[in-house]
């Protein structure tokens, strides 16, 4: 994992873990004093982190996007939809939804 987790006791006793996430610093209470205790929940947070890293690309969110609303919207709909998804991707590229 690429993310560096830290514990960092603030002075009212409690222990947050600090830690960056899509390029910006995050803090997470873990509510408890004990350093042990908070030990144990930044471990159960590390693996709660590497599951919401998995990201989708934009090309992907355009395919699922088009087959989920393909019976809400009329195909003209859909198709204008498409033409703007396709011109953000041009400019934008197809990076992974998350590094936006």
């Amino acid at each position: 994992m690429s993310t560096k987790l830290y514990l960092y006791k603030r002075s009212n006793g409690v222990y947050y873990i600090g830690y960056f996430y899509a390029g910006l610093k995050r803090w997470k209470s873990t509510g408890k004093q004990s350093k042990f205790d908070a030990l144990k929940i930044l471990q159960n947070f590390e693996q709660h982190l590497q599951k919401k890293q998995t990201s989708i690309s934009f090309e992907q969110f355009i395919e699922q996007f088009k087959t989920v609303q393909a019976h809400s919207f009329r195909v003209k709909t859909l198709s204008i939809y498409e033409q703007a998804f396709n011109n953000f991707k041009t400019i934008l590229g197809n990076k992974a939804l998350s590094q936006y």
